[in-house]
């Protein structure tokens, strides 16, 4: 038994057309769902997928439906939605089909982008036909596309701006590292060995600047920063002006590890950070005063006293890249040799009254016919198991 993530050979196109004037347009659509995709790899590794006609397969291996709609060149923004959505529920036995199960939305995604070819405007609209329940997973069967054009003097004044250069092009910055999400000290003796005069500034001009961690998003309609930003700071002692050895500086500093409260399982996901494991901080000193973190006045009658709260952990080793490429990555394998991984997680004064959600991905395969499962154990009691199929010659 090892781990295989395939990699898909066969991409299928197709588009579904029609006009879009200047009014409103909408056409009813039915997604054709085939039986599950399969594609030979090797001799013993099979690649299996949700399939649909026409459909188009994602960097995950995952269908979308696209649908294509000329329009005339003054429009160069539209807006889709779907209506009168038809869904049902994924199969017990086709879960294991879904991959990226956490960055599923409680709602089917449509995007769309004007596309200019020969001088003329189209738009492409794509619909990801899966989303999250409360009980597990739904697929998109029928709906109503509803398309409306955007004004283009709307999309223009809606444009982003950006800086005419980088707060980086003048002055003497310091790099400072983050590895872990926490409040962080920064001391005279720290100033002084990264090479700052520190006896001959003036602390109430020390600046910081950071966007956090977690990656950029993918999607260029996303908002993102433009430049680093300044972030608000305390400063003991920085108000005779001078730096002082006593004198310090705390920030709130942030990994690159992203987590994010889904409403519909009522469950914290997290989605690393693919490209780089550092934060990055930057400190200079300028020519006016910083940014502080200001006092607030206590608020009155704030006398709840919080004895619980939640907490979070995940074990994510990026160990191998089935296809040497691409952001899939898989952590310890295990084998007829060495068939489990023990993973340590620490909760100091842990709750026995409140439930634990345990979650987890893996990838299977096995050349015998014979039952294959993943078993999980929590403090040396089974929890439950999940099987995975066997994978052998196919006639294609």
């Amino acid at each position: 038994m090892s781990i295989l993530k395939p990699f898909l050979t066969i991409l299928f196109f197709s588009f579904s057309t029609f006009f879009l004037s200047a009014a409103e347009k909408s056409k009813s659509y039915k997604i054709e769902w085939q039986p599950v995709f399969e594609n030979r790899i090797t001799e013993e590794e099979t690649f299996r997928s949700f399939n649909f006609t026409g459909a188009s397969f994602d960097e995950n291996y995952m269908p979308v439906f696209y649908i294509k709609e000329p329009v005339s060149n003054s429009v160069n923004k539209i807006k889709a939605s779907i209506l009168n959505v038809v869904s049902e529920s994924v199969k017990q036995e086709e879960l294991n089909l879904i991959r990226n199960k956490e960055n599923i939305g409680s709602d089917f995604t449509v995007t769309s982008q004007i596309v200019t070819r020969k001088k003329k405007n189209s738009s492409s609209i794509a619909i990801f036909p899966f989303r999250k329940v409360a009980n597990g997973f739904e697929k998109l069967i029928s709906f109503d596309l509803d398309v409306q054009p955007v004004n283009s003097n709307a999309r223009l004044s809606q444009g982003r701006t950006y800086a005419s250069a980088s707060v980086l092009a003048t002055g003497d910055w310091y790099r400072i590292a983050v590895l872990q999400t926490g409040i962080f000290k920064i001391d005279y003796t720290f100033l002084k060995n990264i090479g700052i005069d520190v006896d001959n500034i003036n602390p109430q001009n020390i600046k910081l600047y950071g966007n956090g961690g977690s990656m950029l998003p993918f999607a260029n309609s996303e908002a993102r920063y433009d430049d680093l930003q300044e972030n608000a700071i305390v400063f003991s002692g920085e108000s005779d002006g001078t730096l002082d050895l006593q004198d310090y500086i705390l920030f709130y500093g942030t990994n690159q590890t992203k987590w994010k409260f889904d409403s519909v399982t009522a469950q914290f996901n997290h989605k690393i950070n693919l490209y780089a494991d550092t934060t990055y901080y930057f400190l200079t000193i300028g020519n006016n005063l910083g940014k502080r973190i200001a006092q607030r006045v206590s608020v009155t009658g704030g006398n709840n006293v919080v004895t619980t709260y939640d907490d979070y952990y995940y074990h994510q080793a990026e160990l191998y890249n089935f296809l040497k490429s691409g952001r899939e990555w898989f952590g310890e394998a295990m084998d007829y040799l060495s068939n489990s991984t023990t993973i340590s997680a620490s909760f100091p004064n842990l709750s026995a009254a409140d439930p634990i959600n345990f979650r987890s991905v893996l990838a299977g395969r096995v050349t015998l016919a014979v039952p294959n499962s993943f078993t999980f154990t929590l403090n040396n009691a089974v929890q439950g198991s999940t099987n995975f199929s066997f994978v052998g010659p196919t006639v294609l």
